[in-house]
């Protein structure tokens, strides 16, 4: 990872910025499948499906209660423990009748349609 870390981002454990690339010593007993690098968060997924995420947490972006502001290093979203992950997305921002981004709050994952199996 590199770049800017003041919300814990880049996952070194500090909220420091990197100009050169370093390490996220927190996921080597991991297989890290997958990464998600956003502007304030980012998200591993691993081989065998767990889904690590660290970075912004206000309103519990990460999939973790909402406790602390911001996350330095990566931890498992408990929420999703029993599920396998083998892949991300995002909605798409909406926006309220004046053109305002809609707040999209889900503070715990909660699975919408346990009946289903979801694919992508």
């Amino acid at each position: 990872c590199r770049g800017s870390g003041e919300d814990g981002q880049l996952g070194i454990g500090t909220n420091e910025d990197k100009e050169w690339v370093c390490t996220v010593k927190a996921l080597p007993s991991q297989r890290v499948r997958s990464v998600v690098a956003g502007s304030r968060n980012s998200l591993a997924i691993c081989h065998d499906g767990k889904l690590f995420t660290w970075g912004w947490n206000q309103r519990g972006t990460l999939g973790h209660p909402a406790e602390t502001k911001t996350e330095n290093i990566p931890s498992q979203v408990k929420a999703l423990s029993h599920v396998h992950i083998v892949q991300c997305g995002e909605e798409p921002e909406r926006k309220d009748d004046n053109g305002r981004p809609l707040r999209r709050d889900i503070v715990i994952p909660q699975p919408c349609a346990p009946k289903l199996a979801v694919r992508q």
